[in-house]
């Protein structure tokens, strides 16, 4: 007991009121133009369609209310997947509570989808009710989509 009442609670030295906590913070494409020497992080063969999601959390000591997630992506080649899980209602989940605390924790997600091959970008703009923050989160997505052949995923010969 004694241990404790001298440890505090965890939420304890969490910033007050709400604060979005979002993992990873961006998504970027890492790849080195083709020479073949590092692989991808964000990339998609043309005519597929792999699912990225976002982890968001509360990590301040009031509850969190997410308004409006929102994809900007001029050139396309993404589509936005609805905070999850579902709220109370069956719709879009709204409210998170400060974490641990259950729904302590969402997904957003989103698919890539690139119909040619090149760069892609976009950002996944999440408003919420978040003072440390200033109530929005812009999460940049930089992308390749690529073919088969696409020589970025070739392993350097070594001789």
């Amino acid at each position: 007991m004694v241990g404790l009442v001298a440890c505090g609670s965890q939420s304890s030295n969490y910033p007050k009121g709400a604060f979005l906590f979002c993992t990873p913070s961006s998504f970027n494409y890492t790849g080195d133009g083709g020479q073949g020497t590092v692989t991808p992080s964000l990339a998609a063969y043309i005519g597929t369609s792999p699912a990225f999601s976002i982890d968001i959390q509360d990590h301040g000591t009031d509850p969190l209310t997410i308004s409006k997630v929102t994809l900007n992506a001029p050139g396309g080649g993404f589509a936005l997947v609805p905070p999850s899980p579902a709220g109370l209602d069956g719709g879009m989940l709204t409210m998170l509570n400060p974490y641990p605390t259950t729904p302590a924790e969402a997904f957003v997600s989103f698919y890539f989808t690139p119909t040619k091959v090149g760069a892609y970008t976009a950002s996944i703009v999440i408003d919420s009710n978040a003072s440390v923050d200033g109530g929005e989160v812009i999460i940049p997505i930089s992308a390749l989509g690529v073919t088969a052949d696409a020589g970025q995923f070739d392993e350097p010969d070594g001789g």
